[in-house]
């Protein structure tokens, strides 16, 4: 019931905005029941994160629960530590999301974006309760006050850097808080024993105000005593001192009435991008780029403890924050990863992934969903364990830095990059090796399930040729397309001895042809071209390698024999264009997901007759893949990965 809600499915009427509903209704054939596609589980997307600045994370504060939240892209994720089912996707902003935080009482979650949106949700449903305009540029932190009635906001709105806003209503709470000439990246608000807020800025300057509301006439108090960016702020937990950090690898212990320094702390050997106080606030825990989480005595500036998370430059730290109710360390790493560490240990205990780039595409081989983003960030999942990863990790010196497509099998998994390298990882070892270089950038590639011998392990695509490989990497043969073409999608069958490929040619029309690979060429069957509206943008053989399922680019989907014959089935349900698609192990089905964010279950020669989730992504559906026990698993626009089942 959680995993359906974090989708934004309500299971009532009139749920409120946020809460899209989920339909399964098809247009013609026989009538399905409206939830007869249900999430099973989510997995949700990693935090955002940019190289030498530092993520705002934040954790229930009431410690009823071990849930954090953080931004993934477009989304909000809220998550338990503990439990990797327990996930809340909130997908209804517009644009990146910047920065996630609970209320005082846990009950409610501002996100914030970089169209300087807020949006207040339940902590429990994810269905949305407010939401304003709460600056003219991009957030880069908001706070709660402690009796909910204010929050402020830093951004990078020149003039109003920073302002408290009344809650609910998002109205100004005084003046801007001024003193700054470049954008804020660190807010924070204490109500008790006084009203102060505290503001840090890549002006190198701190300013406090008192306030909230801020007076018309009053003077903010302005330090300089940073000598770089000030990447974060926060008050202890009785609000008598705060602390900051900077790219000047210090961090300052301040009294907050008299804004006295009380200690300066030196030990980190680069920049120190954010900070957190432990519960007692006798301890502040820091992070930075020199890949170190390090524990200081708040009273004293002593060192308690450092812990060394890598050598790699994705091991520099981005967050560090305490979860109230265990007490753990969360970070979170350069490349996406969440390290949870018990208090005073030196290793983690767990670590989450995900994917903080939208996915390229799904790959299913057995119980392992390996998935793939843009960047080149590979994941190894167990489809049999909700979202927890294998023990194995992807591993080398010189993985992809780009990806356009994924596909595997049970010996190696393929990708292709818009820099034209393909990798052939073994999945025994998961280690990268040197690349294969393809002339002219990569688009698409389709890997057979099981070869025969001597047949190609996998076939790669560009829009002027198309390159058939073999499990050692050489090249078995090569097609180059006519230069009035463009290739735009290709597919192996399993037993890798035929391939379809699809090209636009003039006028956008498409055609699908078919070939052998022959005496080191892959020849071409000039004799069982299919003519189509327009070119396919994915294609995938069925596993007994009888049909084809095509999705074009116009969002038709059509089923075709390995022979060029009309199979029949397949429709106009997306309403944009087919990115992903995937056949049922027992090729009876397949399963098409669009550019629309749609997902439809087909009968393969059953005209009509499907099944349609109208709304599984927000951003569009990227990969999709479907096991033997009728999951079927989606990727998006939306960072995460989705399970769901069919009645």
């Amino acid at each position: 019931e959680r995993a359906r809600r974090s989708v934004g499915w309500d299971g009532e009427k009139g749920g409120g905005k946020g809460a899209e509903r989920l339909c399964c209704v098809p247009k013609r054939g026989v009538v399905m029941a409206e939830d007869s596609i249900k999430v099973k589980y989510v997995i949700g997307g990693a935090p955002n994160t940019a190289k030498a600045e530092g993520t705002h994370l934040s954790a229930d504060p009431t410690g009823e629960t071990d849930h954090i939240g953080y931004a993934s892209g477009r989304s909000a994720v809220v998550r338990s530590v503990s439990d990797p089912k327990d996930v809340v996707v909130f997908l209804e902003h517009k644009a990146a999301v910047t920065v996630v935080r609970f209320s005082p009482d846990g009950q409610l979650i501002a996100s914030a974006d970089e169209h300087g949106t807020v949006h207040v949700w339940d902590h429990k449903t994810g269905i949305q309760k407010h939401e304003f305009q709460g600056s003219g540029s991009i957030i880069r932190d908001l706070v709660f006050s402690s009796d909910m009635k204010f929050m402020v906001v830093g951004s990078e709105a020149r003039g109003t850097f920073a302002k408290a806003v009344k809650f609910p209503s998002g109205g100004a709470a005084g003046k801007s808080c001024g003193g700054h000439t470049k954008r804020v990246l660190a807010v924070d608000i204490r109500m008790k024993p006084s009203k102060q807020i505290i503001v840090a800025s890549e002006d190198f300057r701190v300013s406090i105000h008192k306030g909230p509301p801020v007076g018309e006439y009053a003077t903010p108090k302005v330090l300089n005593y940073h000598t770089n960016f000030v990447n974060d702020i926060r008050y202890s937990p009785d609000g008598t001192r705060f602390a900051t950090c900077s790219t000047d690898r210090t961090i300052v212990v301040l009294d907050a009435e008299t804004c006295e320094t009380l200690q300066t702390i030196q030990g980190h050997e680069a920049s120190v991008l954010q900070l957190c106080w432990s519960k007692d606030g006798t301890q502040i825990i820091t992070c930075g780029s020199d890949r170190t989480i390090r524990t200081w005595d708040a009273a004293t500036g002593d060192e308690k403890h450092c812990i060394k998370v890598g050598d790699e430059d994705t091991d520099q730290q981005s967050s560090i924050i305490v979860v109230p109710k265990t007490e753990e360390l969360v970070s979170l790493s350069l490349d996406g990863t969440l390290n949870v560490f018990d208090a005073g240990a030196s290793e983690p205990k767990a670590k989450i992934f995900g994917h903080s780039k939208v996915p390229v595409g799904l790959a299913l081989v057995g119980e392992t969903l390996y998935s793939a983003d843009y960047l080149g960030k590979l994941v190894p999942w167990k489809i049999n364990a909700g979202s927890t990863t294998t023990e194995k990790r992807f591993n080398g010196a010189h993985g992809p830095t780009t990806l356009n497509a994924i596909g595997a099998n049970s010996k190696v998994i393929a990708t292709i990059g818009m820099d034209g390298q393909v990798f052939l990882i073994p999945t025994e070892t998961l280690t990268f090796s040197e690349p294969i270089e393809i002339k002219g950038g990569g688009k698409d590639v389709s890997v057979a399930a099981s070869p025969a011998e001597g047949a190609a392990c996998c076939v790669v695509l560009n829009e002027a040729r198309m390159v058939a490989i073999a499990y050692d990497g050489s090249v078995l043969a090569e097609f180059e397309f006519d230069p009035a073409h463009r290739a735009t999608s290709v597919a192996i069958s399993a037993d890798g001895t035929e391939i379809a490929a699809s090209y636009e040619v003039s006028g956008g029309a498409g055609e699908l042809v078919f070939g052998k690979i022959e005496s080191g060429k892959l020849a071409i069957a000039e004799d069982t071209k299919v003519s189509l509206l327009t070119p396919a943008n994915k294609m995938a053989y069925s596993p007994d390698g009888s049909t084809i399922v095509i999705g074009e680019t116009s969002r038709r989907v059509r089923f075709v024999s390995s022979k060029g014959e009309d199979v029949g089935g397949g429709g106009l349900m997306h309403s944009a264009r087919v990115d992903a698609v995937a056949f049922a192990p027992d090729s009876k089905y397949a399963v098409t997901g669009g550019l629309d964010g749609s997902v439809a279950v087909w009968e393969v020669g059953t005209k009509g007759d499907y099944r349609r989730l109208k709304s599984a992504h927000r951003g569009g559906v990227t990969g999709i893949a479907f096991a033997e026990d009728g999951t079927i698993f989606t990727t998006g626009g939306d960072n995460a990965i989705i399970a769901w089942s069919m009645d």
